[in-house]
């Protein structure tokens, strides 16, 4: 058999004017047939490489990348960014940090996506400064974008200084702005924003006369982040048609979906439960693992739950409730009652009671007998109610278990423990009249103090 024949100028011209003209399909045959002649050619494995990145084929690129180490060399941008769109970002990051020498402008930026995308929102920040104060070109704008979005992950006394200081000359700026706002809670002025916001997003819609149904889709997120707004502040009819409305457009954004439909969820309630149900399943889709951060993600785990206690499915709710603790255990608190809640749905109501006697813990207490009070309570057992309220340690002589006690003594009729209640807070208050008046003092001055600066 005689030699394969060597790549010739004609394939390399037509492999330059295809991918000139984005036709990288083409361009990608072309470079594969290069290839087939002469594996070791290194340019046209990069004009592949590129070209399976522009066609999103980042699995196929990874793997072109892993089988050429020798060839591919020089490419630490194009491997860190295919396992960053591949979802592999925690990887990503690795194959960053391994390289000794120092980060280019390209990999710095990357780096700092891939940062956000890990939840590592302090250090992101950190890096979006770094690159701002290094760099004066045309994309300063895109990097205060990115960083307003990191500030709303950030811990609100890291940021409540800096909220003024944020431009907002852009929608995105605008819009990222409103929801560091949403974050601390401060709903009026957010809501202002997001109208602000609203209106930029239409001006420059319109200005592309871009058609009206493509500018509701465009609005969307900005409309569902009103809405939820409108439902933090009570306002939950204008929230509930923001929401349907949004749902019926036809947006692909999942992530989007997921929030509005999960939103709708918990308004509904223990209400429109098969609405509920469809709606649960798009904000449970298994490919937003990659679209929404964990935060949100937890809290649709917590309602599916929640919605599974609802519509009866206990043993479903328990499956649920147990994949939830070991998941995310800051939701240890609020699985523990609904677990509980769920047993007594299932008149198991005693094994509620020692599920909740049984994984206390010192810092909710209270809250936790408070919930078994409750349950006795909820099944008429006042007297039981009682002894669970009388041992308490000092938490009974709170006013509020104070008047719960007295109540329910004089409504068992037994106005002697009644009276025997009053008479041991009072007894108590006087024993504490030191500790008490210090800690009142204390307040006051705190309060003044800060009505000084106030006034300064």
């Amino acid at each position: 058999m005689g030699e394969k024949q060597r790549p010739t100028y004609s394939h390399y011209a037509e492999l330059n004017r295809c991918s000139q003209n984005g036709e990288y399909e083409r361009a990608l045959k072309v470079a594969n047939k290069i290839l087939g002649v002469s594996p070791d050619e290194i340019l046209a494995l990069h004009c592949k490489l590129i070209c399976l990145i522009q066609l999103s084929k980042f699995d196929e690129a990874i793997a072109l990348i892993n089988r050429n180490p020798h060839y591919l060399k020089d490419i630490l941008f194009e491997k860190a960014y295919c396992y960053y769109r591949a979802n592999k970002p925690a990887d990503a990051l690795k194959i960053l940090n391994k390289s000794e020498d120092e980060l280019d402008l390209r990999c710095k930026e990357l780096k700092a996506q891939i940062l956000y995308r890990l939840e590592k929102y302090d250090e992101a920040a950190k890096m979006y400064h770094e690159n701002i104060k290094s760099t004066n070109d045309d994309y300063e704008e895109e990097r205060y974008t990115n960083l307003s979005a990191v500030m709303v992950f950030l811990n609100r006394n890291d940021t409540e200084n800096q909220i003024d200081y944020l431009k907002d000359n852009t929608y995105e700026l605008c819009y990222n702005k409103a929801c560091i706002l949403i974050a601390h809670e401060n709903y009026t002025e957010a809501e202002k924003k997001l109208k602000q916001c609203e209106k930029l997003c239409r001006e420059a819609l319109e200005e592309d006369e871009a058609a009206e149904e493509e500018i509701d889709i465009e609005l969307a997120l900005i409309k569902v982040q009103l809405a939820y707004v409108y439902q933090k502040q009570g306002r939950i009819r204008e929230a509930h048609q923001i929401y349907t409305a949004t749902l019926k457009l036809k947006i692909e954004d999942m992530a989007l979906i997921a929030a509005a439909s999960n939103n709708v969820v918990c308004i509904n309630k223990d209400q429109n439960l098969f609405d509920s149900k469809k709606k649960m399943k798009a904000a449970m889709n298994e490919a937003l693992v990659y679209k929404l951060p964990s935060r949100q993600r937890k809290y649709i785990a917590l309602n599916n739950a929640i919605l599974n206690y609802y519509v009866n499915q206990t043993e479903i709710c328990e499956k649920i409730c147990k994949n939830i603790e070991d998941t995310y255990p800051d939701l240890m608190i609020q699985i523990l009652i609904l677990r509980a809640l769920n047993l007594i749905k299932a008149d198991k109501v005693k094994e509620a009671i020692e599920l909740l006697k049984n994984t206390e813990r010192e810092d909710n207490r209270l809250y936790l007998h408070l919930c078994i009070a409750q349950i006795h309570l909820m099944q008429g057992e006042r007297k039981e109610a009682c002894k669970v309220l009388e041992n308490l340690g000092e938490h009974t002589y709170k006013p509020g278990i104070v008047g719960a006690l007295t109540t329910l003594y004089l409504g068992l009729g037994d106005e002697q423990m009644a009276l025997k209640v009053f008479e041991r807070t009072v007894e108590y208050y006087k024993r504490n009249e030191h500790e008490i008046i210090a800690a009142i003092r204390s307040r006051l001055t705190s309060h003044f103090s800060s009505a000084q600066l106030l006034v300064a």
